[in-house]
């Protein structure tokens, strides 16, 4: 009975594993030609019919994605990525300022905050990046993210390409955001005990002074 026990364990680890990856590669290739690279180290899989978030942006509020995504999210810890950095390169008329993005920079470290994500939860995050619209800002894609010196795939959102605006001096026109989501970018780094010095980066940021604040949110980033 106990080899029984062992082996039926041992099953359910592969098809839990091979579920994951299965539905990374439906997701976050879709419709790409570039296939998935699998990360260095695997750790250990999601919870069974969760998938590893990286919110690096308004996300980083726990409380946010609770109000705005999943009630059931994991909160895990602050993460980090090498090679990638946060930047303001879009403008969103929703927040009426610029909004987070993430880019490729060798020379640069980016920090968020790892979540667990019900597999069921994942549209609304995707409706609220808007990838599914017509014509999106945001796509999905993979990152490879640190904690606790463990590595765990994850999947996350960038600008789409194209939507960014480049600059004939080289890298990208930068929109500078509202206090209210910059509030939520910091509160969200200080709550998940982010290294204070990324931190401070992040309170450097000029905003643009507009009073607009979105009432969907209610006090979540104060």
């Amino acid at each position: 009975m106990k080899g029984r026990i062992k082996s039926d364990n041992r099953v359910y680890f592969v098809f839990v594993a091979l579920f994951f990856f299965g539905f990374l590669y439906r997701q976050l290739d879709r419709g790409s030609p570039v296939l998935l690279d699998a990360p260095s180290t695997i750790v250990e899989p999601p919870l069974p019919g969760f998938l590893f978030y990286f919110a690096y942006a308004s996300d980083m509020l726990e409380d946010r994605v609770r109000v705005g995504s999943s009630k059931r999210a994991v909160f895990m810890g602050p993460a980090s990525v090498e090679k990638y950095k946060v930047v303001f390169s879009i403008y969103s008329k929703v927040w009426k300022g610029g909004v987070a993005d993430i880019i490729k920079d060798p020379k640069s470290k980016a920090w968020g905050v790892l979540y667990q994500i019900p597999i069921e939860d994942i549209p609304k995050l995707d409706k609220q990046k808007g990838i599914e619209n017509l014509d999106p800002k945001y796509e999905k894609i993979q990152l490879d993210v640190k904690l606790d010196s463990k590595i765990f795939p994850t999947f996350s959102y960038s600008v789409v390409e194209f939507k960014r605006q480049l600059l004939r001096s080289g890298g990208y026109q930068v929109f500078k955001p509202t206090p209210q989501y910059k509030r939520c970018i910091v509160n969200g780094a200080i709550k998940s005990k982010l290294p204070e010095s990324y931190i401070k980066r992040i309170q450097a940021i000029e905003d643009n002074k507009e009073a607009f604040k979105r009432k969907s949110l209610g006090n979540t980033c104060d």
